[in-house]
């Protein structure tokens, strides 16, 4: 993933920064320190790095692992045996 710094880095046009990330992700950081990943909608990549992002998604899964009320699939493959 390539990193963009638009605080030493400018460019005039946000199609420029598209048409970089068309052949790999680009993480922008502005000015003020935040950042943003820009990359191709169908890259499995982009969904990976949206996930490990999204604080709702990683809480539901520490939530899921916490409850013991599950059974896990290997625990399932267990008894089967």
């Amino acid at each position: 993933m390539k990193t963009v710094d638009l605080a030493n880095e400018q460019f005039s046009r946000v199609e420029d920064l598209l048409a970089q990330a068309v052949s790999e992700s680009i993480l922008v950081r502005n000015a003020s320190g935040e950042s943003f990943v820009i990359s191709h909608a169908d890259d499995l990549e982009t969904e990976v790095e949206l996930l490990r992002r999204n604080h709702d998604f990683l809480s539901l899964l520490d939530e899921m692992k916490a409850d013991r009320s599950r059974i896990s699939i290997s625990d399932i493959e267990r008894e089967l045996r």
